[in-house]
């Protein structure tokens, strides 16, 4: 009876040792909401060469709560849908729908538009946003600022 009793309580220790085990190795960061509602203003885009474009024109993101977004792009706007993921993976919807005005030749219009087709993870830190692309090699940075659209 003795031997039975410490058997039982030995696999039921173990079992829940296991589940906690597997709980935690299973769960995922949920997506961070904190990039919703807020006016992402582009800063620069950084590849993965260390090379830096400032951007000097109005380039911003705004995501809002039903997914779906709205960008400013040099002097053109888009609008699509994004996801939020877990592991703070994002990704923006091929349906973008965008002006098409030529912002010039000096616009970074192109370059910005190349890195969105391959953003797959996002890190916000306080008031700045990185959007990471090119297998997460290269990165956008925004600065937070508050929306009154």
């Amino acid at each position: 009876k003795r031997f039975l009793l410490i058997f039982m309580l030995l696999l039921l220790l173990s079992g829940m040792m296991f589940h906690t085990g597997c709980k935690k190795s299973n769960i995922d960061d949920p997506p961070d909401m904190s990039i919703i509602g807020v006016k992402w203003v582009l800063e620069s885009i950084q590849y993965s060469n260390q090379n830096i474009i400032p951007i000097e024109r109005m380039f911003y993101v705004l995501f809002n709560e039903d997914l779906t977004f709205r960008m400013q792009v040099d002097c053109n706007t888009c609008t699509g849908t994004y996801v939020l993921g877990a592991n703070h993976s994002i990704s923006f919807s091929w349906q973008m729908t965008c002006t098409d005005a030529f912002c010039g030749d000096d616009s970074k219009d192109n370059e910005f538009h190349a890195a969105l087709e391959t953003v797959s993870k996002y890190d916000v830190d306080g008031d700045r946003l990185r959007l990471y692309f090119n297998n997460e090699q290269s990165q956008l940075n925004f600065i937070a600022e508050s929306s009154n659209l």
